[in-house]
């Protein structure tokens, strides 16, 4: 999996030891105090290509004035066929979501829709992309008193305003190597876990050469 995102052909930052909480300090202050025009999340347990993430990239860099936020998508577990996109706004009337609130659909179903680049009602952090102005706004953030689930916040966030809109591309797919949609992830091989283990830092990799900082409150990041 990691493998996989370090041959990705763009820089990157990598949030070491950090859960969801920590992020939402950390990854903010990395966008403010960085110049990208645009920033990217994906998911630890993804399988990456160049061919899904160039075909987000340019869905979003084509400057199309309706266009400003994009993902990809993948499988919800090795073990469910639905890919995390869902086709309808989130259904909350039973109350918390679970997995069938999403109106999730197949990838033959995904297959069958018209345009390639087309809309979603769910960023998923399955490679997600929008402009360092957007991420500022709605900076990333667990949903209201949870620990996780920092996709669906933004997602209810952003599409509060209805002008805003998700797209995603057909060829954007990433294999999720989640083995069970029922499993708490926390759960999965707990010894690979680097949370409470390690030091939280951050690796941020400019033309594939490593800097090591960590985060100080009062500081932002230091270099190690």
């Amino acid at each position: 999996m990691v493998d996989s995102i370090k041959e990705i052909n763009m820089d990157k930052a990598w949030f070491v030891g950090y859960d969801e909480i920590q992020l939402s300090v950390v990854i903010p202050s990395f966008i403010q105090n960085t110049d990208y025009d645009y920033y990217w999340v994906t998911s630890h347990d993804l399988i990456l290509n160049q061919v899904g993430v160039n075909c987000l990239v340019k869905t979003l860099e084509e400057k199309d004035p309706y266009i400003n936020v994009v993902t990809g998508y993948c499988n919800l577990s090795l073990d469910d066929p639905r890919m995390t996109i869902s086709s309808e706004p989130i259904d909350f009337s039973g109350g918390a979501p679970t997995a069938d609130s999403y109106n999730f659909i197949t990838k033959k179903e995904i297959k069958a829709i018209k345009d390639d680049v087309f809309e979603t009602y769910f960023v998923n952090w399955g490679m997600s992309g929008m402009s360092k102005h957007l991420w500022l706004k709605y900076p990333f953030t667990p949903s209201a008193g949870e620990i996780d689930r920092s996709d669906l916040s933004f997602t209810l966030r952003f599409l509060k305003d209805e002008s805003n809109k998700i797209f995603s591309h057909k060829s954007s797919f990433f294999l999720h190597l989640k083995s069970n949609l029922g499993v708490n992830p926390w759960s999965w091989h707990p010894d690979c876990w680097l949370v409470g283990k390690v030091p939280a830092h951050l690796i941020h990799e400019i033309d594939r050469e490593e800097t090591k900082y960590t985060f100080v409150q009062s500081k932002g990041y230091v270099k190690v």
